[in-house]
């Protein structure tokens, strides 16, 4: 199967999610999951920028969709609406970036799991967010050795900010988000390893 194809089959998709084809079935017939009817044959077709939203909103990881894909993967831990909204409105006006957004460090370890984002982006003042504990077991889980930890915060102070880097992250910036140097920074990393997306269950 190509995972670069721009629509599924009911079958091919069944595969992608590890489930059965009657499920996918009823995805659809319960209107959870949009498909189309192609002329030919009359079968079921489900596109790609379907499936990826599907799998988004269900937390269903796509391993060989990730795979032949060359986007840039952003994980973003926040609470605060205004960075939510500037990192929605950075990101979806370039070309390579796939980014989700969730709200606590519990959801951000299952989906950082799932996903394996080449860049963690956190809000130092979301709650239950500790950036050194969370860097540090992002460092320690093999499949995530290799991505990049971001760190937001409304910096006051020098010693503010030293304090960050003790969270051993690649990168601290400054709220509110600065689009141009959220870019710059993205653009310097060398993203790189086993961050293919874990296959679903």
């Amino acid at each position: 199967m190509d995972p670069t194809k721009s629509a599924f089959t009911t079958g091919e998709v069944a595969r992608l999610c590890s489930v059965s084809a009657p499920t996918v079935i009823r995805w659809i017939q319960e209107g959870r999951l949009s498909a189309f009817r192609v002329a030919d044959n009359g079968g079921r077709r489900i596109s790609r920028q379907s499936l990826l939203e599907f799998a988004r909103r269900h937390t269903i990881a796509l391993g060989p969709l990730f795979e032949g894909s060359s986007s840039t993967r952003l994980l973003a831990v926040t609470t605060d609406p205004g960075l939510e909204r500037a990192l929605r409105g950075t990101l979806t006006q370039q070309k390579g970036f796939e980014l989700r957004v969730v709200a606590g460090a519990f959801e951000a370890g299952a989906a950082a799991l799932l996903l394996r984002p080449h860049a963690l982006l956190l809000d130092v003042e979301a709650a239950g967010i500790q950036p050194v504990r969370i860097t540090q077991v992002v460092r320690e889980q093999a499949e995530l050795s290799h991505t990049k930890v971001v760190l937001f915060s409304p910096i006051q102070s020098r010693e503010e900010a030293e304090s960050l880097l003790v969270a051993n992250a690649d990168a601290y910036l400054e709220k509110p988000l600065d689009p141009d140097r959220l870019l710059a920074r993205l653009g310097k990393f060398e993203f790189r390893g086993p961050l293919a997306a874990k296959p679903g269950s």
